[in-house]
């Protein structure tokens, strides 16, 4: 409205400056031809401007309407430009002056300022071809030095985009237009890929059960495509098999950061279904690490708290067992479990004859909802599924770093020290956001339950029906966690 507004005062005024030439030519009272002669150019001039802004404004509103499409800044820049010159030429024209000797001394001119502005135009003109192809758009992720950027502005000279810490770059637009990178829509679903080794004693399908699982629990899959996992290189020196991982993120931007997250899961993943990693030495320290199983046999849980070396005092029994069963005693127990930072306690296939576990070591958090249950995925905000506190911290990091920049890991460290719970954390560090609906957008972005843990000591058993092989309560490990089975004398 105030544009149209401001279209309509103009031609008022271009109506008023040619009804005041028109009087200043019939009468001479009005001051003669000096007068006459400013009068006309003043007209031509608010003439060209009126002209200038309604052909812009239907070539932009109409034009690019017809096609669908939003004109970029650099378009319109073009076209403003294209039209200024064209009715100046006309006006000039009309007023008597040489227009071929001004279009001449300006092509001499502009080779001289184009030589010395050679690397300036070159990157003005890949900007203009970028825009103009519409092949990058803000939201997109570039893949540069194999590090992925979320386009943030697109300019004439060059590429401003994020990485995921938070800091900015600047690309020249010759340098895109001259390198060939990956492009990947930021509205759109992004394909990941790694590599896992196993030794190749194991059966293909169990290694596919144990990579399939942890990238199901991963909170960036997009469940709705599929996951390949297949051998891809057999090592004869090792004897170890590379298989090829692939599987979809639902936001490109996060597609590092979930290769990363299941390279480490996969390795707690295969302890626990005893697969070999491809270092023994890596097994036989992380054997070494795990809490000696042999000392809670024949023993009572309420004594366990006793033992030399347990990181607890005292045991507490998980909501729905019975309180008799804390003086039982020990018969049998499993391999030693351990689960990554943010992993849902889940029992593995080998452990399938066990009912019933004890938190040995770590801490592990509770959780309701169907997106702990075995198979289920969320299907809208990908940080429902974010459930450990490091990991919730890590994310308020790197949404609050796309808002404010790099200083948003000093606003959430502080934060956390005050307070770790994730929830006053998110608060705290959202006054960092000046602007209120960025700020809402970011508290919205982010969905934790208040913290409620259990340290060691901890026994629970699994629940029934279709999700039998969940902790119950739902479980998620806090940084590390280590679960032994047990099975109790009757």
């Amino acid at each position: 409205m105030v544009r149209y507004a401001a279209i309509i005062g103009l031609a008022a005024m271009v109506a008023g400056l040619w009804a005041l030439y028109g009087l200043s030519a019939d009468y001479r009272v009005f001051g003669g031809v000096s007068t006459a002669s400013v009068m006309i150019w003043a007209a031509w001039l608010a003439t060209a401007l009126l002209l200038v802004l309604v052909l812009s404004r239907l070539i932009v509103g109409v034009g690019f309407a017809l096609f669908d499409r939003d004109a970029t800044g650099l378009q319109r820049g073009i076209i403003y430009a294209v039209i200024t010159f064209v009715v100046l030429s006309l006006i000039l024209g009309n007023l008597g002056m040489n227009v071929t000797a001004i279009l001449t001394t300006s092509v001499l001119v502009t080779a001289v300022v184009g030589l010395a502005m050679q690397p300036t135009l070159g990157g003005l003109i890949a900007g203009s071809a970028l825009q103009l192809d519409r092949v990058l758009r803000v939201g997109d992720v570039i893949v540069l030095n194999q590090e992925r950027i979320e386009v943030v502005s697109l300019t004439w000279r060059s590429v401003v985009g994020r990485k995921h810490g938070g800091a900015l770059i600047v690309i020249p637009n010759a340098r895109v237009s001259d390198t060939p990178m990956e492009i990947v829509r930021g509205d759109q679903a992004s394909y990941a890929e790694i590599s896992v080794p196993a030794v190749g004693t194991v059966a293909p399908h169990r290694v596919s059960e144990a990579l399939s699982e942890a990238i199901g629990d991963l909170p960036f899959v997009d469940p709705a495509r599929p996951v390949e996992i297949a051998p891809r290189e057999y090592q004869a020196i090792d004897g170890f098999i590379h298989h090829r991982v692939g599987f979809w993120v639902r936001h490109s931007q996060d597609v590092g950061e979930a290769q990363q997250m299941l390279m480490a899961r996969a390795w707690y993943a295969f302890q626990r279904e005893g697969i070999p990693w491809r270092s023994h030495a890596l097994v036989d320290d992380a054997d070494r690490a795990m809490p000696d199983t042999a000392a809670f046999k024949d023993k009572r849980l309420d004594q366990l708290g006793a033992l030399r070396g347990a990181e607890f005092q005292s045991i507490a029994l998980a909501h729905g067992l019975a309180a008799d069963l804390a003086g039982r005693t020990i018969a049998e127990c499993g391999p030693a479990l351990c689960y990554a930072d943010g992993e849902r306690i889940l029992r593995p296939h080998r452990a399938r004859d066990y009912s019933l576990f004890l938190l040995a070591e770590g801490e592990v958090r509770e959780a309701s909802g169907a997106a702990w249950r075995e198979g289920a995925h969320i299907s809208s905000e990908r940080d429902a599924m974010l459930s450990s506190r490091g990991m919730a911290i890590e994310r308020i990091t790197s949404h609050l770093a796309r808002r404010i920049g790099p200083y948003a890991e000093t606003a959430v460290r502080e934060a956390a020290a005050v307070d770790p719970n994730p929830v006053a954390v998110r608060a705290a560090v959202a006054a960092e956001i000046e602007d209120a609906p960025a700020r809402e957008s970011f508290l919205r972005s982010l969905h934790f339950d208040d913290d409620v843990t259990y340290r060691a000591g901890l026994v629970f058993g699994l629940q029934s029906g279709a999700y039998r092989r969940v902790s119950s309560p739902p479980l998620r490990a806090v940084r590390r966690a280590i679960v032994i089975p047990i099975v109790l004398a009757s």
